[in-house]
């Protein structure tokens, strides 16, 4: 008899709030399709689940030999009835791929899902035919944009598969995601570093001539609005976060500005809490848009990634409030948040109720 009803599967115990919040709408997708459920993370630190209890990591931050973790995937696989990859940019690696399709025959015999995912780019022609092996294996893959059901389409035609959407609005739905506020405050941001290639490889200088940019603009903002500025690590992971620029950022902004740093930390619904107490959000890290737009928080989303493009065209964001990171007119950005503070934000043409519904289609 197996142990556990499911094995979730995705880059969890890392320190990244969307990540977390990920995590967080599987378990509440994986409540809905059984009364009874015992689910099994992959995570390499203690993580929270839905009741603010703690879970132990099951993989190592630090292996003891090359693979290890590669060998608890497949024992927490084992004694599971079935696998579920929840959410995230998952299936690009031909690595990972093989071991997901290993992770499915170790598996039981319940019906297995990729859900809330996008698909692609991938690294070689190996990873498109690892990938098309996985899709056609799993009894249902939700994919969170055009682009990634395209590409299913293409790769697998006879996968089951279906236009969803991400998980973290699901949360919406969930008894303890809180009222809005009824007064907003101040400008949250924030920032990451660009990864050069497929190594994560980062050109730090580019990184901080896009802060200096950045800098420049929200001090205008504060010159004209008043508003004060926070700045927040959505990624608190010591090799790849966003501590090290934000962090330089409220340094550059606070010689004028009164400002503050905000450091990543582990209670979701917290930080989606947050984000909705201020009157705009400028976020580089796609979930910080998310949180933004489930919040009703007016958002300025800083393009670094085509899922950051893709979200964008999904919601309905308004050109004016979608900013290339890759190159970026500080005054333009400048005048575009002014305008919005003083004039009123244009919102997104997708509703939160229909984005709330579209992400729990991933489990019906």
């Amino acid at each position: 008899m197996r142990k556990f009803s499911h094995y979730l599967v995705g880059y969890y115990g890392m320190h990244n709030a969307g990540d977390d919040a990920l995590m967080l709408a599987s378990m509440y997708g994986i409540s809905t399709l059984a009364e009874h459920t015992n689910i099994c993370v992959s995570a390499t630190s203690t993580i929270y689940d839905l009741a603010s209890q703690t879970l132990p990591p099951t993989l190592k931050a630090r292996q003891s030999f090359r693979g290890q973790n590669r060998l608890k995937h497949y024992a927490n696989a084992l004694r599971s009835d079935t696998v579920v990859f929840g959410g995230g940019s998952v299936m690009h690696n031909s690595h990972d791929l093989k071991m997901k399709l290993d992770m499915l025959k170790f598996s039981g015999t319940g019906k297995s899902r990729a859900v809330g995912v996008s698909v692609g780019p991938f690294v070689d022609t190996s990873a498109e035919r690892h990938c098309a092996e996985l899709l056609n294996r799993l009894d249902f893959v939700g994919v969170r944009d055009q682009k990634s059901y395209d590409i299913v389409q293409s790769l697998a035609p006879n996968a089951n598969c279906q236009l969803t959407f991400d998980l973290a609005p699901s949360l919406v739905s969930h008894p303890r995601f809180k009222a809005l506020p009824a007064e907003r405050s101040g400008i949250l941001v924030n920032v990451c570093p660009i990864a050069r290639g497929t190594h994560g490889n980062f050109d730090v200088q580019a990184d901080e001539r896009r802060i200096d940019h950045l800098a420049d603009a929200l001090i205008r903002i504060w010159n004209a609005t008043g508003e004060r500025i926070s700045v927040i690590s959505l990624n608190g992971h010591h090799e790849f976060g966003d501590d090290r620029l934000c962090e330089l950022l409220v340094r550059k902004v606070s010689k004028v500005v009164p400002s503050r740093f905000i450091q990543y930390h582990t209670d979701t619904f917290s930080i989606i809490q947050l984000v909705g107490s201020f009157k705009a959000c400028l976020s580089m890290r796609l979930h910080g848009n998310v949180f933004a737009f489930m919040t009703e928080t007016p958002s300025f989303s800083l393009n670094y990634h085509p899922k950051c493009n893709q979200w964008c065209e999904q919601i309905g964001l308004p050109q004016q409030n979608r900013c290339d990171m890759t190159d970026f007119d500080p005054q333009t950005l400048t005048d575009q948040v002014i305008d919005g503070l003083e004039n009123g934000f244009a919102i997104p043409t997708l509703t939160v109720d229909k984005a709330v519904q579209r992400s729990l289609s991933n489990w019906s």
